[in-house]
């Protein structure tokens, strides 16, 4: 099952009406697992989950501070 996320990418300088929610959806784990395996990275079930938080968080770090600036 899918989450949908919601990441509040505003800052504490925007008005309310600047202010703007994204919500983004996580790839299951079966996915990543198949996406991971398909390019030779045998992990484990906890390596995995642990690639797929960090490629998440960097995801969001990069369209909070580079994309939505």
């Amino acid at each position: 099952m899918k989450k949908n996320i919601p990441i509040n990418m505003s800052n504490d300088t925007q008005s309310e009406s600047e202010k703007s929610i994204h919500v983004f959806q996580k790839i299951s784990f079966e996915k990543s697992k198949k996406i991971l395996n398909d390019h030779n990275l045998n992990l484990t079930d906890t390596e995995i989950k642990e690639v797929m938080e960090f490629i998440h968080k960097l995801a969001e770090l990069t369209i909070k501070e580079f994309i939505l600036k």
